[in-house]
Formats: structure tokens, C-alpha cells, sequence
């Protein structure tokens, strides 16, 4: 481990989910961090998820890694990974309400820690095309998106962040997975939308991203 950084080591008895959960808050905890498989829909029904029993009780923000991927660094590469993980975040953004506060955890995140390694963000809307051709034409839906995200380049370029913007059109998934990968980003960033994060019920965005994608998930409770 690096100077200055010390470890505690917990050995627990019981449900992993539970005992995350307390131990977080015994020790204040600013971030969890967890590994998880790729899992289907029907698997996460069938056999249960500790990370989906933490995220939807927590407030605490949690990163989610594959250990699948992270098993294959070398120790150089891993000390890299680690330097750079909070550098370049790719935000999902569509006006709803829980875009919105995605944005204003990451403002409040920056502002209340004067040692922020945060450099970069890209806000990507991506126009699902069904709902645009229902709603508006293409060319409305996109100068839409693209002036709402104007103003959010504003606000969070007055943090002293490097802020890029994209709008694309298409399933949104698909779009935001290619894109981590062309901008060689940090890590996903998504919240939940205020009704749980994974509630079998609903659709949602955000359990896709964290079911499929190989970047790391930063997650931001409701």
C-alpha cells in the first residue's frame, strides 16, 4: 500500500450485502468499492446480487468494477488505473430528473473537495429514436439537447473542468457504451432515478449500463 494510507481488514460472518452496508457506516465511508460479473436479468432474479442489494440501500456513492478485467493488470498497470479512475468521467444526461441530479452530486462532489483529481467530463444525450419521432422531428430534438447542454458546459466549466458535449440519436445503451470506448474514458457515471435501482418492474438505463458495461460504473444513490 502507499505511505500514508492505512487498512483495516474486517472478516464478517452473515449476508455480504448487510455487513458492507454497516461497516460503511461505522467507518464513515466517502465510496464503496465492489466487483461484479456480468450478469443477465433472469440471473440477478434467480440467484440474488450483493451489489444490487447495496445499491438500492445505500447513500453512500459506490464503484463498480469487473474483477474479471482487473485480474489481468500487472501491478504497474494497476497503480495506473487507480491514479486515473476519478480523471475522465462520461455522464449519461437526458433533462430528466435524474440527470439533473447526477449533475448536482458531481458539482457538490468537486466543490466540497479541494483535492478533486476530476479533470474531464463529457455530458452525452443520446435521442432515443422512438420517442423522437413521436415527440418532435430529429433537427428539434437535437438543438433541444444540445442548448440544455450549453448551459450544463457553463456550470461546470466554472469548477475549472474540461467539459465536451455529445448528442447522438439511437438506443442509448449501445451509444453510450461506443462512446466510453472512442474517448478513452475514466469511468460511467449514473444515478438513480429516484424509484430504486433495480426494480424488476421498470426498465432502466442504469442497470443496463452497470449489467453490460466493462468501463467502471460510478454509481450516486437518490
Amino acid at each position: 500500500m502507499p505511505d500514508g494510507v492505512e487498512v483495516t481488514v474486517e472478516v464478517q460472518m452473515g449476508r455480504a450485502s448487510d455487513n458492507i452496508l454497516r461497516l460503511a457506516k461505522q467507518f464513515r465511508a466517502d465510496i464503496i468499492f465492489l466487483g461484479t460479473p456480468t450478469r443477465t436479468l433472469l440471473e440477478e432474479k434467480l440467484f440474488g446480487s450483493t451489489t444490487v442489494r447495496i445499491t438500492e440501500k445505500t447513500d453512500i456513492p459506490v464503484l463498480i468494477l469487473r474483477p474479471q478485467l482487473m485480474s489481468t493488470y500487472t501491478t504497474a498497470e494497476l497503480e495506473l488505473r487507480c491514479k486515473y479512475i476519478f480523471r475522465y468521467l462520461l455522464v449519461p444526461y437526458d433533462g430528466s430528473r435524474g440527470g439533473q441530479r447526477l449533475i448536482e452530486r458531481i458539482q457538490q462532489r468537486v466543490t466540497d473537495n479541494p483535492d478533486s483529481v476530476l479533470e474531464r467530463v463529457r455530458l452525452v444525450w443520446v435521442i432515443n429514436d422512438g420517442l423522437r419521432q413521436e415527440l418532435m422531428g430529429e433537427e428539434a430534438a437535437i438543438q433541444q439537447a444540445e442548448e440544455q447542454l450549453d448551459l450544463l458546459q457553463s456550470r461546470l466549466a466554472d469548477l475549472n473542468l474540461v467539459v465536451s458535449t455529445d448528442v447522438a440519436a439511437g438506443d442509448p445503451l449501445e451509444k453510450i457504451l461506443k462512446m466510453a470506448e472512442t474517448h478513452d474514458i475514466s469511468a460511467i457515471a449514473t444515478c438513480s432515478g429516484g424509484g430504486g435501482f433495480l426494480k424488476w418492474s421498470a426498465p432502466s438505463l442504469t442497470k443496463e449500463i452497470l449489467r453490460r458495461s466493462w468501463h467502471p460504473v460510478l454509481f450516486f444513490p437518490s
